[in-house]
């Protein structure tokens, strides 16, 4: 698994051994996003002038970014590679939470990385030294119908930002229907994969 775009490029991360991956409490096991769907949606990132308030288009060198369900940090290690502000990963999973950390430091991103070992079914107040989030990555265990669960977590303990963009990544076959709230911005499918893009 590698870095895709940005800085880092081709670099490789730390993976999770399949047979020891354990992303949560209840045992699903972590599935990486793959390096094609990732290259993708930075590709849209990076080509994105999607309105975020007051005239300002979404710039990913402007963003604040939150992997949630981070498992091994690909998500927000890429975001960073391609000039992100800093990112936040949540993971509860204790082998998953130990690779993201080590991927963390094997890019030297400590000075722009803040990891929580926490369940984003069970999420803390945002702490007042970090900022809103404007870049949020949601890619929980296939099937278990987390996303919107995990968004409102995030909403009401204050994490998202106004006119956040929201990723969602999913099996397309079982896709979580979201509030008319949320702004559907674009969706595309990998394979058994889909990806969607909200503004918040």
């Amino acid at each position: 698994m590698r870095i895709t775009s940005g800085i880092y490029s081709s670099r490789t991360l730390e993976e999770l051994p399949v047979s020891n991956s354990k992303a949560r409490k209840l045992k699903f096991e972590t599935r990486p996003t793959s390096d094609r769907v990732r290259q993708a949606v930075f590709n849209i990132l990076n080509h994105a002038n999607w309105d975020m308030g007051d005239g300002i288009d979404f710039n990913i060198r402007e963003a604040y970014a939150l992997d949630v369900f981070a498992g091994t940090g690909a998500l927000g290690i890429e975001a960073l590679s391609n000039g992100a502000i800093d990112c936040c990963f949540f993971e509860v999973g204790a082998k998953a939470y130990q690779i993201c950390q080590e991927n963390v430091t094997k890019f030297d991103l400590q000075d722009k990385s803040y990891l929580f070992k926490i369940d984003s079914l069970n999420i803390n107040q945002r702490p007042d030294n970090i900022p809103k989030r404007n870049l949020v990555f949601l890619d929980p265990p296939y099937g278990e119908n987390m996303v919107l669960d995990s968004i409102k977590r995030l909403q009401q303990n204050d994490w998202v930002s106004d006119n956040a963009i929201l990723i969602l990544e999913e099996d397309k076959s079982n896709i979580e229907e979201m509030p008319p709230e949320l702004e559907l911005l674009n969706t595309k499918n990998y394979g058994k994969t889909s990806v969607r893009f909200f503004r918040a």
